[in-house]
């Protein structure tokens, strides 16, 4: 009879083992607000919103808060009040600016705003020191802030499809970052800070054929993936960066930006 309730009493620890950690996903304000201290995902994807909710205060303890593919054009100051953000997800939005106050969200590690309407950062951004991840593609960026260069912890930069004609130098501080995408801008030159990102596994330049590539990529040892204009002149040093280099060859002139026509493995 012990045997046998220790059995069950283990059971019963394993199944609550499993489900530490699986909070629950709110998908409505209504009904998020009926417990706002348990509220830690929070999903309003699809839900027509023009405004961000201002109740969404209320939710102290929010670490994941959905809001892609809506209609909201602003994002409120307030905001910076959810200090246990983790996940931000604003992308498909009509978002014009984000306010100074994001940089309040010191706990964010991921925050996604593409497919809006920026075109410029605010320098606070640079306070994000956790964020991990910053997607930004398919906006009218036309310039980047220096303290970029602060978000240390960076390992994931996309900012594909944009308006970029430069980057800052402080670029070449992002130490940790792993993937970076600029491609399909109006980049003619590129900061030669690039090439001191060692922990490059993909690098996407395929802006036109004006970018040159340094000799300097050799530094780059542990580089996968290049993402290049099929116009691009590669430098011989390209073939002592890593034998698992595979160089995609990017053309404008198909309908679909990422078609890949020519894969080339160097070995």
């Amino acid at each position: 009879m012990f045997e046998k309730s220790k059995s069950v009493l283990i059971i019963i620890f394993l199944f609550g083992f499993l489900f530490i950690g699986c909070e629950t996903t709110y998908y409505s304000m209504s009904t998020a607000m009926q417990n706002p201290d348990n509220v830690k995902v929070l999903n309003l994807n699809y839900t027509f919103l023009r405004e961000v909710p201002p109740e969404i205060v209320k939710f102290k303890n929010l670490e994941k808060l959905i809001l892609s593919k809506n209609r909201i054009t602003e994002i409120p100051p307030q905001i910076s009040e959810l200090k246990n953000l983790k996940v931000l997800k604003l992308s498909s939005n009509k978002i014009q600016s984000l306010p100074a106050e994001i940089g309040e969200l010191r706990n964010l590690t991921k925050l996604s705003i593409k497919h809006n309407k920026l075109k410029h950062l605010p320098p606070e951004i640079g306070k994000l020191e956790n964020l991990k991840s910053l997607y930004l593609e398919y906006n009218k960026l036309e310039d980047l802030p220096k303290e970029i260069g602060s978000l240390k912890n960076l390992q994931y930069l996309y900012l594909n499809e944009n308006h970029l004609t430069s980057l800052p130098h402080q670029i070449g501080e992002l130490s940790k970052i792993r993937h970076l995408y600029i491609g399909r801008n109006y980049l003619d030159s590129l900061p030669e800070e690039i090439w001191k990102l060692t922990n490059l596994t993909e690098l996407d330049i395929s802006s036109g054929p004006m970018l040159t590539i340094s000799n300097e990529i050799i530094n780059l040892r542990l580089l996968e993936y290049l993402y290049v204009h099929e116009c691009f002149i590669l430098p011989y040093s390209i073939n002592n960066v890593n034998p698992r280099l595979r160089v995609v060859i990017v053309s404008p002139n198909v309908i679909y930006p990422y078609k890949i026509f020519e894969l080339i493995y160097l070995n």
